[in-house]
Order: C-alpha cells, then structure tokens, then sequence
C-alpha cells in the first residue's frame, strides 16, 4: 500500500531531521572539518581506527562519539570523559580488533590507498 501525502511528508521530515552532518572534528588540531558527505567522515574516522599512530586512533574512536552523539547536549562531556581516561592498553585492544575485523571482511567499501594510509589525509583522498 503506497504512502499517502501526509505520510510521505512526515517520513521525509524524520529523515531530514535524523541524517548527522558531515562534519570530522580534529581533535588533534582541536577544529572541525567538514566533509562532502556521511559516507567521507566514516571512510575518514576509519583511516584514522587502523592506524598504527594511537593518538590517531584516540582520534577516531573521539569521532565516533562526537558524531553519534552529534545532536546531544552532553556530547563534550561524553568526548572529553573518554579523551581523559583511555590509556595506551585500550586504544592498542581496540586497533587491533578493528584491524582484524577489517582483514575479515567488515571494512567500508573504500580506496584502495586507505589499507596502507599515512595521514595527514586530505578530504580530496577520503572522498576518493
């Protein structure tokens, strides 16, 4: 059964007022970047989970929370409360069960350059 008008408004209306915004945050840098799109920033915080650098990884794993908690007040207590108390153990833990996850077969339809990236990485080769 097709939607009728009304419904088609408000589905589109939920859509709209759900998408995230397309914004990296450096936390490195301590700015924001915006990217071409959703599909950037992840392609984006991934370059930065599979790294070998750990303040890279802090960096990713911070962009995770940043942007899943995008349209929350307490997102930068949630941003800082993590980047205040991870140690060293726990970013190396969580890069090595992202590199292993991505060797079997969950990796984001990316560059081939990715596998190898030596950041600083530009938008121009995360939107590829």
């Amino acid at each position: 059964m097709p939607l009728s008008p009304s419904q088609k408004e408000a589905l589109h209306k939920a859509i709209k007022e759900y998408s995230f915004p397309p914004e990296y945050y450096d936390f490195i840098l301590d700015r924001p970047e915006r990217l071409e799109n959703t599909r950037a920033v992840e392609a984006r915080i991934q370059v930065d989970l599979i790294s070998s650098n750990i303040n890279l990884v802090k960096n990713g794993l911070s962009n995770v929370l940043h942007w899943g908690f995008a349209r929350m007040r307490y997102r930068g207590i949630r941003v800082t409360d993590f980047w205040t108390k991870v140690i060293t153990a726990q970013l190396e833990a969580a890069t090595s069960l992202f590199i292993s996850s991505i060797s079997a077969g969950f990796q984001i339809d990316s560059p081939p350059h990715f596998q190898n990236h030596s950041p600083p990485c530009t938008p121009a080769c995360v939107t590829g």
